[in-house]
Protein backbone atom coordinates (compact mmCIF):
# COMPACT_ATOMS: atom_id res chain seq x y z
CA UNK A 1 0.00 0.00 0.00
CA UNK A 2 1.22 3.38 -0.96
CA UNK A 3 2.34 5.82 2.19
CA UNK A 4 -0.63 8.67 2.10
CA UNK A 5 2.16 11.32 2.44
CA UNK A 6 3.18 9.90 -1.12
CA UNK A 7 0.09 9.74 -2.46
CA UNK A 8 -0.42 13.28 -1.52
CA UNK A 9 2.76 14.67 -3.53
CA UNK A 10 1.88 12.37 -6.76
CA UNK A 11 -1.53 14.22 -6.87
CA UNK A 12 -0.05 17.69 -6.42
CA UNK A 13 2.16 17.03 -8.89
CA UNK A 14 -0.09 16.06 -11.45
CA UNK A 15 -2.41 19.29 -10.65
CA UNK A 16 0.79 21.56 -11.55
CA UNK A 17 1.75 19.49 -14.70
CA UNK A 18 -2.24 19.50 -15.69
CA UNK A 19 -2.53 23.60 -15.53
CA UNK A 20 0.53 23.92 -16.99
CA UNK A 21 -0.51 22.18 -20.32
CA UNK A 22 -3.82 23.72 -20.08
CA UNK A 23 -1.68 27.26 -19.90
CA UNK A 24 0.38 26.69 -22.27
CA UNK A 25 -2.92 25.11 -24.79
CA UNK A 26 -4.23 28.71 -23.77
CA UNK A 27 -0.86 30.49 -25.04
CA UNK A 28 -1.03 28.82 -28.08
CA UNK A 29 -4.66 29.24 -29.27
CA UNK A 30 -5.03 32.72 -28.68
CA UNK A 31 -1.63 33.62 -30.07
CA UNK A 32 -3.24 31.99 -33.34
CA UNK A 33 -6.34 33.98 -33.01
CA UNK A 34 -6.35 37.07 -35.30
CA UNK A 35 -5.60 39.75 -33.17
CA UNK A 36 -9.49 41.10 -33.67
CA UNK A 37 -10.95 37.86 -32.17
CA UNK A 38 -8.39 38.58 -29.15
CA UNK A 39 -9.66 41.92 -28.74
CA UNK A 40 -13.58 41.26 -28.59
CA UNK A 41 -12.30 38.62 -25.97
CA UNK A 42 -11.36 41.35 -23.43
CA UNK A 43 -8.15 41.74 -21.94
CA UNK A 44 -4.99 44.38 -21.43
CA UNK A 45 -4.32 46.89 -23.70
CA UNK A 46 -1.61 45.24 -25.53
CA UNK A 47 -4.19 42.65 -27.09
CA UNK A 48 -6.08 45.39 -28.47
CA UNK A 49 -5.11 45.56 -32.27
CA UNK A 50 -4.35 48.32 -34.13
CA UNK A 51 -7.83 50.18 -35.40
CA UNK A 52 -9.62 53.14 -36.43
CA UNK A 53 -13.48 53.16 -35.68
CA UNK A 54 -16.05 55.09 -37.60
CA UNK A 55 -17.30 57.47 -35.60
CA UNK A 56 -19.28 59.60 -38.14
CA UNK A 57 -21.02 59.25 -41.73
CA UNK A 58 -22.28 62.14 -43.21
CA UNK A 59 -24.06 62.83 -47.01
CA UNK A 60 -23.94 66.12 -48.93
CA UNK A 61 -24.24 67.03 -52.49
CA UNK A 62 -26.75 68.34 -54.77
CA UNK A 63 -28.43 64.39 -54.87
CA UNK A 64 -28.52 64.08 -51.72
CA UNK A 65 -32.15 64.41 -50.30
CA UNK A 66 -32.39 64.92 -46.19
CA UNK A 67 -35.50 63.57 -44.93
CA UNK A 68 -37.56 64.29 -41.63
CA UNK A 69 -38.61 61.20 -38.98
CA UNK A 70 -42.68 60.50 -39.39
CA UNK A 71 -43.58 63.51 -36.80
CA UNK A 72 -42.69 65.51 -39.21
CA UNK A 73 -38.90 66.47 -37.08
CA UNK A 74 -35.44 66.70 -39.12
CA UNK A 75 -33.32 63.80 -39.03
CA UNK A 76 -29.94 64.64 -37.84
CA UNK A 77 -27.29 65.54 -40.52
CA UNK A 78 -25.16 62.90 -39.70
CA UNK A 79 -26.94 59.56 -41.18
CA UNK A 80 -24.60 57.60 -38.60
CA UNK A 81 -23.12 58.78 -35.35
CA UNK A 82 -21.22 56.60 -33.28
CA UNK A 83 -19.09 57.07 -29.71
CA UNK A 84 -16.13 56.09 -27.97
CA UNK A 85 -15.53 55.12 -24.27
CA UNK A 86 -13.33 53.16 -22.02
CA UNK A 87 -15.34 50.51 -20.30
CA UNK A 88 -12.57 49.90 -17.87
CA UNK A 89 -11.71 46.30 -19.15
CA UNK A 90 -10.75 46.74 -22.66
CA UNK A 91 -8.81 49.69 -23.82
CA UNK A 92 -11.65 51.58 -26.04
CA UNK A 93 -15.84 50.65 -27.09
CA UNK A 94 -18.15 51.98 -29.08
CA UNK A 95 -21.55 52.54 -29.36
CA UNK A 96 -24.33 53.69 -31.72
CA UNK A 97 -26.07 57.37 -31.29
CA UNK A 98 -28.10 57.19 -34.16
CA UNK A 99 -28.42 55.47 -37.72
CA UNK A 100 -31.11 57.14 -40.08
CA UNK A 101 -32.27 56.39 -43.70
CA UNK A 102 -31.31 58.93 -46.06
CA UNK A 103 -32.70 59.42 -49.54
CA UNK A 104 -30.88 60.21 -52.60
CA UNK A 105 -31.54 61.36 -56.54
CA UNK A 106 -31.53 58.15 -59.14
CA UNK A 107 -29.05 58.00 -61.11
CA UNK A 108 -27.06 61.10 -58.78
CA UNK A 109 -24.20 60.84 -56.84
CA UNK A 110 -23.41 61.84 -53.45
CA UNK A 111 -20.26 63.27 -51.35
CA UNK A 112 -19.71 60.96 -48.25
CA UNK A 113 -17.80 61.96 -45.28
CA UNK A 114 -16.28 59.17 -42.89
CA UNK A 115 -14.75 60.79 -39.59
CA UNK A 116 -12.63 58.24 -37.81
CA UNK A 117 -11.09 57.66 -34.54
CA UNK A 118 -7.96 56.64 -33.41
CA UNK A 119 -7.51 54.88 -30.00
CA UNK A 120 -5.55 56.66 -27.24
CA UNK A 121 -3.43 53.77 -26.68
CA UNK A 122 -2.36 53.14 -30.62
CA UNK A 123 0.19 55.67 -32.16
CA UNK A 124 -0.84 58.05 -34.65
CA UNK A 125 -1.71 56.39 -38.02
CA UNK A 126 -1.09 57.55 -41.72
CA UNK A 127 -1.92 55.61 -45.26
CA UNK A 128 -4.48 55.87 -47.62
CA UNK A 129 -8.18 54.95 -47.36
CA UNK A 130 -9.62 53.75 -50.56
CA UNK A 131 -13.87 52.88 -50.33
CA UNK A 132 -15.27 50.26 -52.29
CA UNK A 133 -19.36 50.48 -51.57
CA UNK A 134 -22.53 48.15 -52.60
CA UNK A 135 -25.75 49.16 -53.12
CA UNK A 136 -28.79 46.72 -52.99
CA UNK A 137 -25.82 44.35 -53.27
CA UNK A 138 -24.38 45.34 -56.70
CA UNK A 139 -21.15 47.39 -56.79
CA UNK A 140 -21.08 51.32 -56.54
CA UNK A 141 -18.10 53.81 -57.82
CA UNK A 142 -16.31 54.95 -54.67
CA UNK A 143 -13.52 57.02 -55.69
CA UNK A 144 -10.01 56.54 -55.88
CA UNK A 145 -7.76 56.18 -52.15
CA UNK A 146 -7.44 59.46 -50.03
CA UNK A 147 -4.53 60.32 -48.17
CA UNK A 148 -5.25 60.64 -44.50
CA UNK A 149 -3.72 60.77 -40.93
CA UNK A 150 -5.69 59.94 -37.92
CA UNK A 151 -3.54 60.93 -34.93
CA UNK A 152 -3.41 58.78 -31.35
CA UNK A 153 -6.69 59.43 -29.50
CA UNK A 154 -7.81 61.86 -32.55
CA UNK A 155 -10.07 61.67 -35.17
CA UNK A 156 -9.83 63.01 -39.10
CA UNK A 157 -12.20 62.88 -41.68
CA UNK A 158 -11.92 61.74 -45.87
CA UNK A 159 -14.61 61.93 -47.98
CA UNK A 160 -15.43 60.05 -50.82
CA UNK A 161 -17.54 60.41 -53.94
CA UNK A 162 -20.08 57.81 -54.61
CA UNK A 163 -21.83 56.79 -57.28
CA UNK A 164 -23.93 56.96 -59.58
CA UNK A 165 -26.30 55.66 -58.12
CA UNK A 166 -29.30 53.55 -60.35
CA UNK A 167 -31.02 55.44 -62.41
CA UNK A 168 -34.41 54.22 -61.13
CA UNK A 169 -36.74 54.46 -58.03
CA UNK A 170 -35.93 52.34 -55.09
CA UNK A 171 -37.65 51.70 -52.03
CA UNK A 172 -35.20 51.70 -48.83
CA UNK A 173 -32.25 49.55 -49.78
CA UNK A 174 -28.55 49.19 -47.83
CA UNK A 175 -25.63 50.79 -49.22
CA UNK A 176 -22.34 49.39 -47.60
CA UNK A 177 -19.15 50.97 -47.25
CA UNK A 178 -16.31 48.65 -47.29
CA UNK A 179 -12.69 50.84 -46.35
CA UNK A 180 -9.57 49.71 -47.74
CA UNK A 181 -6.64 50.46 -46.01
CA UNK A 182 -3.36 51.07 -47.37
CA UNK A 183 -0.47 49.66 -45.47
CA UNK A 184 -3.12 46.97 -44.29
CA UNK A 185 -2.19 47.25 -40.99
CA UNK A 186 -5.14 48.57 -39.43
CA UNK A 187 -9.00 46.78 -39.08
CA UNK A 188 -11.87 49.06 -39.58
CA UNK A 189 -14.81 49.13 -37.92
CA UNK A 190 -18.82 50.17 -37.33
CA UNK A 191 -20.21 50.82 -34.06
CA UNK A 192 -20.05 47.51 -31.74
CA UNK A 193 -18.02 45.87 -34.54
CA UNK A 194 -20.18 45.75 -37.64
CA UNK A 195 -19.82 47.06 -41.09
CA UNK A 196 -21.09 50.42 -41.67
CA UNK A 197 -24.21 50.39 -43.65
CA UNK A 198 -26.50 52.93 -44.52
CA UNK A 199 -29.80 52.38 -45.38
CA UNK A 200 -31.07 54.80 -48.76
CA UNK A 201 -34.10 55.40 -50.87
CA UNK A 202 -33.69 56.36 -54.43
CA UNK A 203 -36.36 59.16 -55.13
CA UNK A 204 -37.42 60.32 -59.25
CA UNK A 205 -36.29 64.00 -58.11
CA UNK A 206 -35.27 66.38 -55.70
CA UNK A 207 -38.91 67.24 -53.58
CA UNK A 208 -40.82 70.01 -54.42
CA UNK A 209 -42.93 72.22 -51.59
CA UNK A 210 -44.61 70.85 -49.22
CA UNK A 211 -42.00 68.03 -48.48
CA UNK A 212 -39.01 69.67 -49.47
CA UNK A 213 -37.70 66.93 -46.84
CA UNK A 214 -39.81 64.19 -47.13
CA UNK A 215 -41.02 62.35 -44.04
CA UNK A 216 -39.61 58.67 -43.96
CA UNK A 217 -43.42 56.99 -44.27
CA UNK A 218 -44.10 58.96 -47.61
CA UNK A 219 -40.69 56.93 -48.96
CA UNK A 220 -41.78 54.13 -47.38
CA UNK A 221 -44.95 54.18 -49.88
CA UNK A 222 -44.20 56.17 -52.68
CA UNK A 223 -40.46 54.49 -53.44
CA UNK A 224 -42.46 51.35 -53.01
CA UNK A 225 -45.29 52.04 -55.34
CA UNK A 226 -42.80 53.40 -58.07
CA UNK A 227 -40.46 50.82 -57.91
CA UNK A 228 -37.89 50.21 -61.15
CA UNK A 229 -39.45 53.32 -62.66
CA UNK A 230 -37.38 55.87 -64.16
CA UNK A 231 -39.68 58.53 -66.42
CA UNK A 232 -41.79 61.30 -65.37
CA UNK A 233 -44.61 59.53 -66.59
CA UNK A 234 -44.37 55.96 -65.34
CA UNK A 235 -43.76 57.32 -61.95
CA UNK A 236 -46.97 59.45 -61.92
CA UNK A 237 -49.08 56.58 -63.43
CA UNK A 238 -47.53 54.13 -60.22
CA UNK A 239 -48.21 56.46 -57.92
CA UNK A 240 -51.38 57.51 -58.66
CA UNK A 241 -52.28 53.86 -58.93
CA UNK A 242 -50.76 53.34 -55.28
CA UNK A 243 -52.53 56.40 -53.72
CA UNK A 244 -55.95 55.34 -55.54
CA UNK A 245 -55.75 51.38 -54.54
CA UNK A 246 -54.10 52.04 -50.97
CA UNK A 247 -56.33 54.84 -50.18
CA UNK A 248 -53.93 57.18 -48.60
CA UNK A 249 -53.34 60.52 -50.12
CA UNK A 250 -51.06 63.27 -48.83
Amino acid sequence: MMCPRLMCRLEAARRTVTASFLFGLFLVVTAALPSTARAQKGGSTDSIPSDLLVTKVVFSGASHVPCKDNTGVDLPPEQYLATTYNDGELDWFDKLIHHHPTAVKMGGTVNVSFTLHRPASQVTWSGTLSLNPTYDGAALPGGGAQSISVPSGGDASVTFSVGPFPNMVKPKKTLVCTLVPSPNNVSIWGADSTPVTEPVYLVYSTPNAPQVKPWLGVLDNACAWAEGQSTYSDVAKMLTKGEFFSLRFY
